[in-house]
């Protein structure tokens, strides 16, 4: 299971001109609801890039699908998670809601 965010492109430019809607013509409305899913579960867990996460959104239509998992880093255990939906908000709170009740809470705390 790859680390959040792994394979997303984002784009910067100017607000002004024609730059930003051709930018917005090309954003693959699938691919970014993922990616919103996996940083929504971030935020939830309170990590950042350390956090011993593996999670893997995928988005077909408007249905999301969220698959995570919470490791110790000494790799004696992990807690799994998983969820569909089709708001990136709720479909991250019940994998995290999920992972906090097997667990994951003790396993972040046990990093700080």
């Amino acid at each position: 299971m790859p680390a959040p965010g792994q394979g997303a492109l984002g784009v910067q430019t100017r607000t002004d001109g024609d730059v930003p809607e051709a930018v917005r013509r090309i954003d693959d409305h699938a691919s970014h609801a993922a990616f919103d899913t996996e940083r929504r579960l971030v935020s939830l867990l309170g990590g950042g890039c350390a956090l011993p996460l593996g999670v893997l959104a995928t988005a077909d239509g408007a249905r999301l699908s969220l698959r995570a998992a919470v490791f110790r880093p000494d790799g004696s255990g992990f807690v799994a998670a998983s969820a569909e939906g089709a708001e990136p908000a709720l479909v991250a709170g019940a994998v995290g809601d999920e992972l906090f009740a097997g667990g994951a809470r003790l396993i972040l705390e046990e990093l700080r």
